[in-house]
């Protein structure tokens, strides 16, 4: 079996994208000796990756969401002639015809709308339009779609009226190593002194990081110490205009933004966290989530179906548009007695071991397998 697979996310600058790829081609290659494969990269990683000996680099240095890859991406594939393609996003090549499988990790690119983009709103709105118009194609046309929880699949079917036996839901893993930090040599911004609560990813809209704003000024007028909230990972425009917010809510002293982490540091930046707070109002699977629990510390979570999918009751929980809810919520997590507090950690760390990287990569194969026949 000839299989193609769009790899231009690869990287962590693709944040979670980013992730899912190198995984999934990283996984691949331990599982499978037998398939040849055709890896579409940008030029940044075409030049250096390696890859064993039935995998091949094809070069195609193309913008994603962009025109010119729905006019070059079709060619290219026609010219590898796949038994089958995998587009790993929502960037589906509309105009090719041959057997294709589609990862569609969430529909936040068309549920959040000009407040989510910095594009001036006519552009915005035309490359809304195409995406939309994109997964209507993805979906109607593709062998076999996956998705990451049972809730992106049910929004699938009941939004987008997707045909039930076209979803195949395959769970994601998680990267975070287990190995303890204590040789590590901890740089001095990552090793916060105050009690600190994290939040790692971007500052969307949909993340509700403002609600998260006001809970901790809410906490911190009532509290005699102060305690931290740690913002890592958001790297854009957004994460300036958060900066902004945060500012202008003089909250600053309280919250801090540390950019990107390196992955080396994020056991350490989460496990001596009071929690991990998560309050987006939507997600695909919340990855974060996972890492939290495996690298040991609480999880507080917005009560939203996909949450309550991925982490069953190994999470506080709460409402996501109360501010004062989740101020309440993270108290309750400050003041839990050590021995509840471990007894929840070990709980959730137990739990976190489900999600694999290598079962992912299986179940995904076995979607390969199973769309060529």
């Amino acid at each position: 079996m000839k299989i193609a697979i769009d790899g231009r996310f690869y990287g962590l600058e693709h944040a979670g994208l980013g992730r899912y790829t190198m995984n999934l081609i990283d996984q691949l290659q331990k599982l499978d000796n037998k398939n040849l494969y055709f890896i579409l990269l940008r030029k940044k990683y075409f030049n250096t990756l390696n890859f064993q000996k039935k995998w091949r680099k094809v070069l195609c240095d193309t913008t994603h969401y962009s025109f010119a890859e729905q006019f070059k991406l079709p060619r290219l594939i026609r010219k590898i002639n796949p038994d089958i393609y995998h587009a790993l996003s929502i960037n589906y090549p509309v105009l090719y015809k041959g057997k294709t499988v589609v990862t569609l990790h969430d529909l936040t690119q068309l549920s959040y709308t000009i407040k989510a983009t910095t594009l001036p709103e006519p552009l915005y709105l035309i490359k809304h339009f195409g995406l939309k118009y994109v997964v209507k194609k993805a979906t109607k046309n593709a062998n076999s779609v996956l998705v990451p929880s049972k809730a992106v699949g049910r929004d699938l079917i009941d939004i987008h009226n997707v045909k039930k036996e076209k979803l195949k839901v395959i769970y994601e893993g998680v990267s975070i190593s287990a190995n303890n930090n204590s040789a590590l040599n901890i740089p001095d911004k990552y090793s916060f002194h105050n009690k600190y609560f994290l939040y790692i990813g971007n500052a969307y809209p949909h993340k509700n990081l403002d609600r998260l704003i006001e809970a901790m000024k809410l906490i911190n007028q009532k509290r005699k110490k102060n305690v931290l909230l740690i913002i890592g990972g958001s790297r854009d425009i957004f994460k300036k205009q958060l900066d902004k917010k945060i500012k202008q809510s003089l909250m600053d002293k309280y919250i801090k933004t540390v950019g990107y982490i390196p992955d080396e540091y994020m056991k350490y930046v989460y496990e001596n966290s009071i929690g991990f707070v998560y309050p987006s109002l939507a997600e695909g699977f919340g990855l974060q989530g996972i890492e939290a629990m495996k690298a040991g510390t609480l999880l507080l979570a917005s009560n939203i179906p996909v949450f309550k999918e991925i982490y069953k009751e190994n999470a506080l929980y709460f409402n996501p548009y109360d501010f004062s809810e989740i101020a309440n919520t993270l108290e309750l997590a400050i003041t839990m007695s050590e021995i509840e507090r471990k007894k929840a950690i070990e709980k959730a760390r137990k739990f976190s071991e489900r999600y694999s990287w290598k079962k992912m990569a299986e179940k995904t194969l076995e979607v390969y397998r199973s769309s060529v026949k």
